[in-house]
């Protein structure tokens, strides 16, 4: 975590230092340096080709038959009970199955 000093306020600090765990390592830093260390800072990351591919099947289908096509469960029986089963149920099953 950088920040940059002349942006804090003094009080801000002070909270901040005390909110610090033990086990944290810090460092004052600039923004020249957050750069360096953070190329998204310069300039933005690649947009990955399948999105543009997910976006153009987006565009051709109507909502509905795209939700059927590619977001509906393979197995419907098994994708139904899993969203009705509480979550605290399913950690339950997953232990008694081993």
């Amino acid at each position: 975590m950088s920040t940059n000093r002349s942006v804090m306020d003094v009080n801000d600090e002070e909270i901040i230092q005390g909110c610090i765990n033990k086990d944290i390592e810090y460092m004052d830093s600039t923004i020249e340096n957050a750069v360096l260390m953070n190329g998204n800072l310069e300039e933005p990351s690649k947009r990955p080709k399948i999105r543009n591919e997910i976006y153009i099947k987006f565009n051709n289908y109507e909502f509905e038959q795209f939700l059927k096509k590619y977001l509906e469960p393979k197995n419907k029986v098994k994708g139904i009970v899993k969203t009705i089963i509480p979550n605290r149920l399913k950690i339950i099953v997953r232990r008694i199955k081993r």
